[in-house]
């Protein structure tokens, strides 16, 4: 795996304009071109594209298609070779005349979804009232009809929230409606002559009948719901197959017409530039020359003539890795030519989840979660991280002889359950736990400064490399600190050590910290006075130096407190099972005790693992001001598009 962001190339080519077909068909097959606008510098004689007026018409058919799939519940058809290579462009007024047809005859069926649905959300707020016993709310009427009869009054409460009951032994109606909609009601009730009954029924007994109506309705209304869902369903899918034909055709005519916004022409000749992956330069052009029968001219322009920021960010595309790649890319996309974190997020994410939840029996749980789900759902990006974190909670079970909260394994290691409760009667205890966690948390942060060392080789900053906070004299002042800590520990916290090195080390450190603005204004010739730029930038940069390493350092500890934590807590449950008396009792209270465990525990190691690798370790090293490498390929979707277009 390549540590750092994938080369880039920037490619002009010029094809003839008799091959400009045949060139962006293999151009989106090919899916390695991230398009850029042709400077206008060298586009003067030029003649851009216009954007094609068909192409609106493409993206709003491809809406309506997108939203039928949604309904039936299918994933959109994936596109392949065979749809670039068909011959047939979409018929556009064929395509939008199906939709309206299809449309029209869902409407009927819409409306009625919408009007129940509608019903559905007046019945539960009614309900809830009642359950909550929020009675200020509700308007209770317990009467006769004077006029009229009970489905006439029925309809005319049609458009009010309201639940109306009819006594199967009286004439007497119960009729439940909100408060706030008494200028409505009122008026409906005097035109049908409705007169109060007092003593018909208790108002516990009116709100006990009312509630058991108002159940009824909402499994009514939810059951007519799933009989509209299902003719929806009905309606689409005997016309998916027509669909599906259309959504294939206006997709390639909707990628075709985006690759030919990029292109631009002369009397004879058609021009295009993009970036791709230098090592994919030489397919690129193997398979041009192949299409244009070698009638094409390809000049590549190196990535040292263009700033950092401005070239698209590739990694490597590794799918083991993928899980941790989405958490890099997650926090933003790094600069151009700098390290690939994805590596050493994977390793020191699993190793504080380890360390934070070990238990091999509960990591097994968490395997099984993440494999059912993956084969379930193989777009999911949470759920293959979920089968690395069962393997590390399983091996740092194993290490240190957990099973479900209990020493029923023998550890690898040493036994993390007696280190926490052995109160120093052991060679492990909570001090050394924490020991051992921050010595990790130096190990994270070097490799981070070590990292971030590389990043400024790559970018040439020297002044940076040397004074800056996580540059070479800022990791000696943190070793320094290591050392001064490390002795103090040594001593049982009476002293620090102390020698004459140590003194002048970090006099001269700090001291050469306040050259670093001088010599840029210096080597870099900058103007004006930077006197008081340079106090403020050196007095910064010592305070953070002395106050940042510490609480970066110190933050580790969660790893410790979340690992003793998770052992305080099965610690409990296991007692807690001995309380009801009975086997099946100890089992429900054990079950209940690690799922809650798993749920919470498990997301809170996981969040924190994720905090550490964000805010301790990327802030050493990290410049995330990239521009990701979208190439246009048949994955690309509407929104992938619109995100360009938008950048542009």
């Amino acid at each position: 795996m390549n540590v750092f962001t994938v080369k880039m190339t920037l490619l002009t080519a010029v094809v003839l304009k008799e091959d400009a077909a045949q060139v962006k068909k293999k151009l989106l097959s090919l899916g390695l071109v991230d398009f850029t606008e042709i400077e206008a510098s060298s586009s003067a004689s030029l003649t851009h594209a216009e954007r094609d007026r068909r192409i609106e018409q493409v993206e709003s058919l491809l809406q309506q298609v997108e939203s039928l799939y949604r309904q039936i519940e299918r994933s959109l058809p994936i596109l392949s070779q065979g749809d670039i290579d068909r011959e047939s462009v979409i018929d556009l007024d064929s395509a939008v005349d199906f939709l309206e047809r299809l449309n029209r005859s869902l409407a009927s069926l819409r409306d009625e979804q919408k009007k129940v649905t509608t019903d559905i959300t007046r019945y539960s707020e009614l309900s809830g009232y009642l359950k909550a016993s929020k009675h200020e709310y509700l308007d209770l009427h317990i009467g006769r009809i004077g006029k009229e009869s009970y489905e006439s009054l029925e309809a005319r409460l049609a458009s009010h929230s309201h639940v109306l009951l009819k006594s199967e032994t009286s004439d007497v109606h119960l009729l439940l409606t909100l408060s706030r909609e008494r200028p409505g009601v009122n008026p409906v009730l005097d035109a049908f002559s409705w007169s109060e009954s007092v003593g018909s029924h208790t108002t516990e007994e009116a709100h006990r009948l009312l509630m058991a109506e108002t159940s009824r309705l909402i499994e009514q209304k939810k059951s007519e719901n799933q009989k509209i869902i299902a003719n929806i369903r009905e309606t689409i899918g005997e016309k998916v197959e027509k669909i599906e034909t259309i959504y294939r055709e206006a997709r390639v005519y909707q990628l075709l017409g985006y690759i030919s916004g990029h292109f631009s022409s002369t009397r004879n000749t058609t021009i295009f530039s993009g970036w791709i992956p230098s090592e994919k330069s030489g397919t690129f052009e193997e398979e041009l020359k192949k299409v244009t029968n070698n009638a094409c001219v390809i000049e590549y322009t190196d990535e040292k003539q263009f700033d950092r920021s401005t070239i698209p960010v590739a990694l490597d595309d590794l799918k083991p890795l993928k899980p941790f790649q989405s958490l890099v890319k997650n926090y933003s996309t790094p600069q151009y030519g700098t390290i690939n974190p994805t590596i050493f997020v994977a390793i020191s994410y699993l190793v504080m989840f380890g360390l934070m939840f070990a238990d091999t029996g509960q990591g097994i749980i968490i395997l099984l979660v993440g494999l059912i789900g993956t084969k379930r759902n193989r777009d999911s990006s949470l759920l293959p991280l979920l089968i690395y974190l069962g393997i590390s909670s399983i091996i740092s079970g194993l290490l240190f002889g957990s099973f479900f909260g209990f020493e029923l394994i023998p550890p690898l290691w040493f036994n993390y359950h007696e280190a926490v409760y052995a109160h120093g009667e052991t060679l492990w205890d909570v001090y050394r736990i924490l020991g051992l966690t921050l010595k990790f948390g130096i190990v994270v942060i070097y490799v981070g400064i070590i990292l971030n060392w590389i990043n400024l080789v790559k970018r040439k900053k020297w002044l940076h490399l040397v004074f800056d906070r996580n540059g070479i004299i800022g990791a000696f002042l943190f070793a320094i600190g290591i050392y001064f800590s490390y002795g103090f520990i040594q001593s049982g916290y009476t002293q620090f050590p102390s020698a004459t090195w140590l003194t002048v080390s970090v006099l001269v450190s700090v001291i050469l910290l306040y050259f670093r603005v001088p010599l840029e204004h210096f080597l870099e010739k900058k103007g004006g006075p930077f006197l008081f730029d340079s106090i403020t930038e050196w007095l910064l940069t010592v305070f953070e130096i002395f106050t940042g390493f510490l609480s970066n350092t110190l933050s580790f500890m969660r790893v410790a407190g979340l690992g003793i934590a998770h052992v305080a807590l099965m610690a409990t449950f296991r007692e807690l099972s001995a309380l009801p008396g009975n086997a099946v009792g100890a089992v429900l209270v054990l079950v209940a005790g690690n799922i809650l465990v798993i749920g919470l525990e498990g997301l809170s190691a996981a969040i924190q693992s994720l905090r550490l690798n964000y805010y301790e370790f990327f802030t050493k090293f990290f410049v995330g001001d990239g521009k990701e490498y979208r190439p246009i390929n048949l994955k690309t979707n509407s929104d992938g598009l619109r995100h360009r277009e938008h950048t542009v």
